[in-house]
This record gives structure tokens, C-alpha cells and sequence, in this order.
């Protein structure tokens, strides 16, 4: 009789260790989506800022200056031709964004 309540001991402390270790493993895997969706955040983060700082230079009308780049491009000035950068530059900029998250699995 005396020998039912050890069994039962050993196998209660051997539940306990293996339900302590799948808790380890659950932490484990949840700290690396954190660290997954905070890498994540900090490139849309940073995308949205540099597109933030961009954005001021497009100006008002940024599609009759698209227009006049195709139909006149000689005469477009120096102003008109930072305009256009900072049009491709937040479209490029949004494409490297989505890369970016794809990389991360997202």
C-alpha cells in the first residue's frame, strides 16, 4: 500500500515538470512573434514618417505637374523636378514597405 502513494508522487512531480517545460516553450514562441510584429511596427513606423516628411513637398496639385512632365517636360523647373522626386519617392517608398513586411512574414 505504501508503495501506491510514491507511484502516484513520482508520476504527479513528472506532469508537473513536463506542464512547467510545454509552458517554457509556449513563452518561448510567444517572445519571438512580439519580436517579429515589433520589427514589423518599426518599419511601418519609419515608412509612415519618411512619407510624412515627403508628403510637404508634393504640394497641392502633384497630377497637373504629372501631366506637365509628360506633355512639356522642358519646361518644367527646378522646383517641379523635386515635386517629382518626392511623387516617386513615396511610391517607392510604399513598394519597399510591402517588401519589407513580406520579408518579415507579414
Amino acid at each position: 500500500m505504501n508503495s501506491e502513494p510514491s507511484k502516484l508522487a513520482k508520476w504527479s512531480g513528472v506532469a508537473s515538470n513536463v506542464v512547467i517545460l510545454a509552458g517554457l516553450i509556449l513563452v518561448a514562441y510567444e517572445l519571438n512573434q512580439n519580436s517579429q510584429l515589433a520589427r514589423a511596427a518599426l518599419i511601418n513606423d519609419g515608412t509612415e514618417f519618411e512619407n510624412a516628411n515627403w508628403q510637404v513637398l508634393l504640394g497641392e496639385s502633384p497630377i497637373e505637374l504629372l501631366a506637365k512632365s509628360i506633355e512639356c517636360p522642358e519646361k518644367m523647373t527646378f522646383a517641379d523636378y523635386i515635386t517629382m522626386d518626392a511623387y516617386y519617392f513615396l511610391s517607392m517608398n510604399v513598394i519597399y514597405r510591402n517588401y519589407e513586411l513580406a520579408k518579415e512574414g507579414l
